[in-house]
This record gives structure tokens, sequence and C-alpha cells, in this order.
């Protein structure tokens, strides 16, 4: 069984408040079926081990659900913390055997850990749930030591399904937000404002147009 460590979440806003607690409610519920994503996610997960290497020893997983990418990163030798919203992704994440990494349910937008704590963050088909993306890429570059990496992986709104399903599903838009998915050279732009200065932007292979970002 994983080590826990006690949460500590800050809420910004009201509407920031009632957007994260819908978001956290719904992968509440998704927990349950979420270790699909070993299948379905398989080529993400690999693009993002692909981008670390020996020197990301630290690594902070943001967005990590129930732990899939975590376990990854620990059984590759390295110390993880893991990080979600949605308790119910950390309790089955804290059940997962994969020693080396830790879970805390956490906001991505005021995340746990000190200034430079982490050799690297990885982000993974998260980035779009935030209501202030910009205040998270900052987190991101706070977190990360000088040098340190951000692996971030996206879909792409322009891919046709993004497209489609931000123009007809309104329940998905009161999960995901109004803007939904990005462009990476949206994101990059962020990323550029929150500090970073080496930004790479590479295809990955996926049913949908995804972009793999990193940046130091």
């Amino acid at each position: 069984m994983c080590k826990t460590i006690t949460e500590n979440v800050f809420w910004d806003g009201d509407d920031e408040v009632a957007h994260k607690r819908l978001t956290s409610r719904a992968y509440d519920r998704w927990s349950r079926v979420w270790d699909l994503a070993r299948y379905t996610n398989r080529s993400i997960y690999a693009t993002a081990l692909e981008l670390l290497n020996a020197r990301h020893e630290r690594v902070l997983d943001v967005g990590c659900g129930t732990g899939l990418m975590s376990a990854k990163l620990a059984a590759s030798g390295r110390r993880v913390v893991g990080v979600d919203l949605s308790s119910a992704m950390i309790e089955r994440a804290r059940h997962r055997y994969c020693p080396g990494a830790t879970f805390r349910r956490g906001d991505a937008e005021n995340l746990p850990g000190m200034d430079g704590e982490f050799d690297a963050v990885v982000n993974l088909i998260s980035f779009h749930h935030y209501p202030n993306p910009a205040r998270a890429a900052g987190e991101f570059r706070r977190v990360l030591r000088p040098g340190g990496r951000l692996v971030l992986v996206a879909f792409d709104r322009n891919s046709r399904y993004i497209a489609l399903t931000q123009r007809t599903n309104r329940w998905m838009k009161t999960i995901a937000g109004t803007s939904w998915q990005k462009t990476n050279a949206e994101v990059t732009s962020l990323l550029q404002d929150a500090g970073f200065t080496r930004i790479e932007t590479k295809p990955v292979r996926y049913w949908i147009k995804t972009f793999a970002i990193v940046a130091e």
C-alpha cells in the first residue's frame, strides 16, 4: 500500500470553488472505472516517460487520478508525489502497490511542495480542467528546481472530436469549463508567462489529436 500524506487544499473565488467542486465530484464517480486508462492512455504514459531522463528523480504527478502514471514513475526508480483534486481518485491511488510514491489530495493551482522541490512535474490530460490555468502554470514553475522539467500532455482543441464535443455537449462544458481544451500555442504562451524559457512541442500518437509540451 502506498504511503499517505495529510491533505491541505485551498480554494479561491466563489466561481472557482463551484467549478472545482463540480469537477471533483464527477471524478469521484469516474474513479471506479479510471483504471481502464491503463489501456486507453498507454501511449500517453509511454510518451511522458520517454520525455524524462535520469536527472529527473523527484517527480510531482499533477492530476494523478488513481496513480497509474505515478506507479510507472515509481517503478522506474523515481520518488513520486501524486496530487489530484478528487478524494476518491486519491483513495484508490493510495491502495495501489507502488513503493516510492506518495499521494495527497491537492489543487493544481495551489500545489503542495516547497519552491524548487522537484526535478520534474508531469501533468497529463488535466490542464483543461483548471479555471485559472495561468496560476497552475506558475505553480508548476514554482515547485521545479532550476533546470527542472515540465512534461504536459493535452488534447488539442483543433481536434475534430474536441470541436464537436465543445459545440454539442453542454454537460462536458460544466465539468471542463467553457474554453475546455487549448491549442499548443495557447499552452506555450501560458508557460512562457510563467517563466519557462525552453519550450518544445511534440505530437502524441492517440486517437484524439494530442500534443506533449516539454518545458524548462
